[in-house]
């Protein structure tokens, strides 16, 4: 089943899909290791739910959840 990333809660993960949105968001991410079969964990959100913590290659990203909806991932 695939979701964005921004719909995962805390504690759940997913391998990314394919990341949606514009080239420049898509190479920024793809430079920080978002790649295609990766696993993606939800560590923590925010207090008021933006930004967002997540695991991914051995290490912790934050991202906005206008960021986090672009990312597909399989569940």
């Amino acid at each position: 089943m695939e979701a964005t990333l921004a719909a995962l809660k805390p504690g759940e993960q997913g391998a990314l899909v394919r990341i949606q949105g514009e080239n420049r968001l898509r190479q920024r991410l793809t430079e920080m290791g978002f790649i295609k079969g990766s696993t993606i964990g939800v560590d923590s959100t925010a207090p008021f739910g933006d930004p967002r913590s997540y695991s991914i290659r051995g290490y912790q990203v934050t991202l906005r959840n206008a960021e986090a909806e672009q990312i597909i991932v399989e569940i």
